[in-house]
Parts: C-alpha cells; sequence; structure tokens
C-alpha cells in the first residue's frame, strides 16, 4: 500500500487510507506479512514476490499476462499488487486488466481504488471498463440488500 499511499493524488491517497482500514479489518493487523519474498504460493513454485516483480518490471505483455493469472495468487499481496497496476501502470491494457480482476477477486479494500480509476484514469476504455464495473457492484449490492 506505500506505492499508492505516497501518490501525488489526493483521491488515490485517500482510497488507499480506505483500503488499509478495510485490510485491517478483515484480517489480524499482527498476522499481515511485512516482507513479502518468503512467502510461497501454491507448491511453491512461485514466490509471491516474483509474480509481483513481474507485474511491476516486466514487459506490457508479461505483466497483462501476470495479472490475468491474479487466480493463482490470492491473498492482500495480490490485491495490493493489482491495485498498483490498476492505478500505475503505465499500459492501459494492463490497467483496464487489473480493474476486471479485481472484480473478479472480490476484495472490498479495492472498491475506491476502482472508482478513482472510474473517473481519473487517463484512458477512456479504463474508464469505461471501471465504471461497468462500478455498475456491476452496485447492482450486486442491491441484490443482496434485496434478500
Amino acid at each position: 500500500m506505500r506505492v499508492v499511499y505516497f501518490d501525488s493524488c489526493r483521491l488515490v491517497r485517500k482510497a488507499s487510507e480506505v483500503a488499509i482500514e478495510e485490510i485491517k479489518y478483515l484480517n489480524d493487523p499482527e498476522s499481515l506479512p511485512e516482507e513479502i519474498d518468503y512467502l510461497f504460493l501454491n507448491d511453491g513454485r512461485m514466490k509471491l514476490g516474483d509474480y509481483l516483480e513481474t507485474l511491476r518490471f516486466g514487459r506490457a505483455d508479461q505483466r497483462e499476462r501476470a495479472v490475468r493469472r491474479r487466480g493463482d495468487y490470492k491473498g492482500t499481496q495480490t490485491s495490493v499488487a493489482l491495485i498498483d497496476a490498476m492505478i500505475n501502470d503505465p499500459d492501459e491494457y494492463v490497467r483496464e486488466e487489473a480493474a476486471k480482476q479485481l472484480f473478479e477477486l472480490g476484495d472490498g479494500a479495492a472498491v475506491p481504488f476502482i472508482a478513482v480509476a472510474a473517473e481519473d484514469d487517463p484512458s477512456r476504455r479504463v474508464q469505461r471498463r471501471t465504471r461497468k464495473i462500478m455498475r456491476r457492484l452496485a447492482s450486486k449490492e442491491k441484490s443482496i440488500a434485496a434478500r
């Protein structure tokens, strides 16, 4: 979260604060790992750190593939990496795919960031996708409330 917490955009910083509180609320803050390089997922074939490194420093096609593979890497660090990709990646297709994967992941902490992207992303394509996601989230909330 540090990456977006220090972002120059006030709306991103505010969304970051909301997401941090959501993560703390949903998890015991003391149980959240500080160092992610030692977390192994699946059967240990790939460290989360390697996955996150690809998301951050890979070529655009590698980052887009990594975003699509988020299902292999569930957890808070994956949500944070996808949020970072959606907000900061220079490639609009990576940002769009990150938003889609965040929606499918269902992490409530991502909602404020998706809302920021819906309004402030430089790509109209990403804005359209994130607005569609926000409508789907609103529809989902209405159906849950109606039960």
